[in-house]
């Protein structure tokens, strides 16, 4: 893997992090309207005595079903970050989980690890080719 794959690769985490979030907040929503649904189908039919057709459920199942199948891919991929960063040596793994599981500047790594600013980013360099071999060793 490249360096700059490797830093897409980093940078996609919090993107994911965010589509967790959405698809856990979508899936909720599914699951209501289906709730709903089906309650609104007992009650019709108690009224009317008329069955509906139950293709609307199984589009919602579908949709719910397809929506935890990426949720769990994402949340995998996030896993896998996380413990590829994890198998790094110091201070490799505190910059890149600073920088891309915690979403921090550079400046506020730089201040937390007590190291300057320059050489910070000459430090990721390095932790970001050890990141991108370490991705080519699994």
């Amino acid at each position: 893997m490249s360096e700059e794959e490797a830093k897409k690769l980093l940078k996609s985490y919090k993107y994911n992090e965010l589509t967790i979030k959405q698809r856990e907040k979508h899936i909720e929503q599914l699951k209501e309207m289906l709730k709903n649904y089906i309650n609104r189908q007992k009650e019709i039919k108690s009224l009317t005595n008329i069955e509906l057709d139950d293709a609307d459920i199984r589009e919602l199942l579908a949709e719910q079903k397809r929506e935890e199948q990426q949720l769990i891919k994402d949340m995998k991929m996030k896993n896998k970050l996380v413990a590829m960063i994890n198998n790094l040596k110091q201070p490799s793994k505190a910059i890149l989980f600073g920088k891309y599981i915690l979403n921090m500047s550079f400046d506020e790594v730089a201040r937390d690890l007590y190291y300057s600013s320059k050489r910070i980013y000459q430090l990721h360099k390095i932790a970001i080719e050890e990141f991108a071999a370490t991705y080519k060793e699994l």
